[in-house]
C-alpha cells in the first residue's frame, strides 16, 4: 500500500481528480499504509541486502528505487527546521540518475511518508571509505553524492572526481558522509532510530536481535530464527576493498567514531541521540578500524558524545545476513 501511495505522490504530472482522491484516501488511512521498516543509509553499506531479506519474509520497507526519497536522505525524519521541507522529504536530489525517466524533481518527494511514521526507522552505516569505493565501482558516485550531501546543485559530473583514487587524493568529503552520519546519530528526529553497523549486521547475535525487533510483530519465534540464520548464511565478503593507509587521507576520524559505538542500539528522538537501549553490546570495529586508529588520522573526537554514553547493556542473541549482491 505504501508503495502505491509513493508511486502516486511521485508523479511529475498534475494528478487527475481521481488520482488526487485516491492519494488522499491512502494518506488518511494512517497505520493501514505505514511501512514496517524504513531503511536509510549513505549507500554502499548493504541497505538493499537488508531490505530484500526483510521483504522476502513479508516485512515492508521503503522503495528500493528511492522514489520516496527515504533511502539516502541526509537527515532523519522530522529533523529539518522548516515544516514545508519536512513535508516534502529530506533529499533535494533527483531520485534517479540524470537523464533517466521517472526521476523525481526536488520538492516532489512523498508527503505521506511524513504523515505516517514507519513502525521502525533503521539507519545503516559502515566503513565510509569502502562505501565510496562501492559507489565508484558501481558507476554512480556523483549521483549518489548529490543525494547524500543534500545539495545536488553544488555537484556536477563534469567536475566530480572520475576515479576513486582521484577522490581520495582530492581529500574533500563531497558525499558529506560525516554530516550524514552526524545528523542521523545526533539530530532531533520524529521518533527513535535503530542504529545498525553494516560490518556487524551479519553476526548471529546482531542478526537475531535485529530481526526480532523489526519482524517480531509478524513472525513467530521459529520463523525469526530461520530468518536470522538464512541472513547469516548468505554473508559474502565485501566486493569493494580499501587499503588501510588511505584512512590517513580520508575518513579516519569518522571511521574511528563509528568504531566506538555498539553494533546495534536504539537512539532517542531527542537532539543528541542518547542511546535508549543497547541491543548488542561491544564495539562495532571494522576490518580496517584497528589500523585506522593507529594511522594518525584519529585527531579530535567527533561530536557524538550523547550517543556514546548512557548505554543500557542488554543481552545478545543470534543471526544476521542477506541474500543479494554484496556492496
Amino acid at each position: 500500500m505504501h508503495a502505491l501511495a509513493a508511486a502516486l505522490a511521485a508523479r511529475q504530472d498534475a494528478p487527475s481528480q481521481a488520482v488526487a482522491e485516491l492519494l488522499g484516501l491512502l494518506q488518511g488511512a494512517g497505520p493501514a499504509v505505514a511501512m514496517d521498516v524504513q531503511i536509510s543509509s549513505f549507500g554502499g553499506v548493504g541497505s538493499t541486502q537488508l531490505s530484500n531479506h526483510l521483504n522476502a519474509y513479508g516485512i515492508t520497507t521503503n522503495l528500493l528505487t528511492d522514489n520516496d526519497n527515504l533511502r539516502h536522505c541526509p537527515r532523519p525524519p522530522g529533523s529539518l527546521p522548516g515544516a514545508e521541507e519536512d513535508a516534502r522529504g529530506t533529499s533535494g536530489a533527483s531520485t534517479s540518475a540524470p537523464g533517466r525517466k521517472g526521476s523525481v524533481p526536488a520538492g516532489h518527494a512523498v508527503q505521506h511518508q511524513r504523515r505516517v511514521r514507519p513502525r521502525h526507522v533503521v539507519y545503516l552505516y559502515g566503513d565510509p571509505l569502502a562505501a565510496v569505493a562501492s559507489h565508484y565501482r558501481r558507476g554512480h558516485a556523483c549521483h549518489q553524492a548529490q543525494k547524500t550531501s543534500g545539495h545536488p546543485s553544488r555537484l556536477s559530473p563534469a567536475s566530480f572526481p572520475v576515479t576513486f583514487e582521484q577522490y581520495v587524493e582530492r581529500g574533500e568529503d563531497l558525499f558529506e558522509l560525516e554530516e550524514h552520519f552526524r545528523n542521523w546519530a545526533t539530530a532531533e528526529a520524529e521518533g527513535p532510530i535503530v542504529m545498525l553497523r553494516y560490518e556487524r549486521m551479519f553476526d548471529p547475535d546482531v542478526a537475531s536481535r535485529l530481526f526480532a525487533l523489526l519482524a517480531g510483530h509478524k513472525l513467530s519465534g521459529e520463523q525469526l530464527g530461520e530468518m536470522a540464520a538464512a541472513f547469516v548464511a548468505s554473508h559474502r565478503q565485501r566486493s569493494s576493498q580499501v587499503s588501510s593507509e588511505l584512512y590517513d587521507k580520508m575518513y579516519g576520524k569518522l571511521l574511528a567514531s563509528m568504531d566506538r559505538l555498539p553494533p546495534l542500539y536504539i537512539r532517542s528522538a531527542a537532539a543528541g541521540g542518547a542511546a535508549e537501549e543497547v541491543l548488542v553490546t561491544g564495539h562495532a570495529e571494522s576490518a580496517n578500524g584497528a589500523r585506522a586508529h593507529h594511522a594518525g588520522a584519529l585527531g579530535e573526537r567527533m561530536a557524538l558524545e550523547p550517543a556514546q554514553t548512557r548505554y543500557v547493556g542488554l543481552g545478545a542473541s543470534a543471526g544476521v545476513e542477506d541474500r543479494v549482491g554484496v556492496c
